[in-house]
């Protein structure tokens, strides 16, 4: 028990709402399960900063972060050039989750959510 999380979360929200990226904390990994409706997830693996984001020197917070919207408004068409042409182990993945399905996010991967 001594190296489990200092915390557990339930995350719930509205259409258009999510969170912006980020990488969990305490060197965690996270199991994310969607019980109703649906999540668009980002991820970037690590060593991979996306575009837009500043972490913060020893890399536990993001630097100047922008909302989830302001980010698909203005680094969109860069992060799809990075799905095309970045090689394959830096490329960014996507994908959408539905009720019952369970996205497992690795320590160190910087993520993001939609709620659609």
């Amino acid at each position: 028990s001594a190296q489990r999380p200092d915390h557990t979360w339930l995350i719930c929200g509205a259409k258009r709402s999510g969170s912006v990226f980020h990488i969990d904390p305490n060197c965690t990994h996270a199991w994310n399960a969607c019980i109703v409706g649906r999540k668009r997830w980002i991820l970037y693996p690590p060593g991979i900063t996306p575009p837009g984001v500043y972490p913060s020197q020893d890399g536990d917070e993001v630097a100047l972060p922008m909302s989830v919207g302001e980010w698909l408004t203005l680094y969109w068409k860069e992060h799809l050039k990075r799905c095309r042409e970045a090689p394959k182990a830096e490329r960014p993945i996507e994908c959408t989750v539905g009720p019952g399905d369970v996205m497992f996010v690795p320590h160190g991967w910087w993520h993001m959510v939609v709620n659609l």
